[in-house]
């Protein structure tokens, strides 16, 4: 297990699809979510903040329409 960490944080683009090994990883039965094993599960976003604005803008106005459309509140 060491080593696939160690791959996922130093080279992912060695492994196919990181974000599922990385979540298989996080739901290991000897881990899991459970806070007592010691894992911290941290989002990262590294895109640039202006972007990231326009972005969540942009998404929270279609998400506005899609509720308006529906009829959702």
């Amino acid at each position: 297990m060491e080593k696939i960490c160690d791959v996922l944080q130093h080279d992912p683009s060695r492994i196919e699809d990181p974000d599922r090994k990385e979540f298989c990883l996080i739901m290991t039965s000897d881990m899991g979510l459970n806070p007592d094993s010691g894992i911290k599960v941290i989002p990262v976003n590294a895109a640039d903040q202006e972007k990231y604005a326009a972005y969540k803008q942009k998404y929270e106005a279609l998400i506005s329409n899609i509720k308006k459309d529906l009829g959702v509140k």
